[in-house]
């Protein structure tokens, strides 16, 4: 993933605000793609083992 040039966030207060909300979007959407990709991995063992 690449992100746009963007000014300091020490010259933008705005643009530290939307810095924080991308982190956290990126990271929410990480930590779903890990659950969607572990789950069925877990329940795949689960059924290989049972």
């Amino acid at each position: 993933m690449t992100i746009a040039s963007t000014p300091a966030p020490t010259t933008l207060p705005t643009g530290s605000r939307n810095f924080l909300a991308v982190l956290l979007a990126v990271l929410a959407v990480a930590a779903v793609v890990v659950m969607v990709m572990a789950f069925p991995q877990e329940l795949l063992v689960l059924r290989v083992t049972s």
